[in-house]
């Protein structure tokens, strides 16, 4: 429909170059436009809110231009084109809410599956550790649609903290879940000298936080051990770089007897022969 609204309006190798589709977030949308018609960008949006009463507010960046940048991964390359300055937003997925300013927090909705499928493998009564929350991706997935005994959440970001706590709240799994502000480096040790221990530890941040398994290794159980989700980017499908993480690290600590891969899956395409890889790892 976009095509056949701005046919007349741009040249035939704009029109070739227009967006197939773009993502909505609650009254919002998000252009990803090629170079080619980047310059014709304010025009574009107005057409989408024309053609869409219900969207009041259109935002666009340069495909395969923009850029998480920082320790914060704060996204870049983003410009309001029409209708009100609008950024804060409210996501749902599965019945649970994320609220979210998708100019200052990355919000992936390409990673719904995985969002979707980890708290599947939780079992009633687990306690869980999310040592990178960000907004609560995973741990408010699982507090929803698991039953675990508790999760404990971890987040640096000043800016994805203050919407962890609130989407904690929104949710309403305040005695589910509880938030730690800080470096999961520091709040990790600090929860295992007062006897915390995980049944299940969420590692889910880009790159693989390989520099983080020995703090993760701190909180395994004794006995039946901890299971571990481990997230990277990975090569032709090959997640066994991820499992060497693990092996790695594991062979340094003192605190790890057995490794053994339960799962590994793909979550989707980062570019050529790249993606995003994920397993579950038991250390014991």
């Amino acid at each position: 429909m976009l095509i056949q609204r701005l046919q007349n309006a741009l040249a035939p190798d704009e029109v070739n170059a227009l967006p197939r589709g773009f993502q909505t977030l609650q009254d919002v949308v998000i252009l990803n436009l090629k170079p080619l018609v980047w310059p014709k960008r304010k025009l574009i949006a107005q057409a989408v809110l024309d053609m869409y009463p219900y969207i009041k507010s259109v935002w666009g960046k340069v495909f395969g231009e923009s850029k998480v940048v920082g320790q914060f991964r704060t996204p870049t390359g983003i410009e309001h084109l029409a209708g009100i300055e609008k950024s804060e937003v409210v996501a749902k997925e599965n019945g649970v809410i994320f609220k979210h300013d998708f100019t200052k927090i990355i919000f992936s909705k390409g990673n719904i599956t995985e969002r979707s499928y980890l708290p599947k493998l939780v079992k009633p009564g687990e306690i869980v550790l999310d040592m990178f929350a960000g907004i609560g991706y995973f741990s408010l997935m699982i507090a929803r649609h698991a039953a675990p005994g508790h999760v404990h959440c971890c987040e640096i970001n000043p800016v994805s903290y203050e919407y962890l706590v609130e989407n904690i709240r929104l949710n309403e799994v305040d005695s589910v879940v509880t938030p730690h502000f800080g470096d999961c480096a520091k709040i990790v040790p600090d929860l295992v000298k007062g006897g915390f221990a995980a049944d299940r530890i969420v590692m889910g941040v880009f790159p693989a936080p390989k520099a983080y398994l020995s703090v993760a290794f701190q909180a395994i159980k004794h006995g039946p051990g901890t299971v571990i989700h481990y997230e990277g980017k990975v090569s032709d499908g090959d997640t066994g770089t991820l499992m060497a993480d693990v092996e790695d690290e594991a062979k340094k600590s003192s605190l790890v007897a057995r490794v053994t891969l339960l799962e590994s899956r793909l979550v989707k395409n980062l570019g050529i022969r790249k993606q995003h890889g994920v397993i579950d790892v038991l250390v014991q």
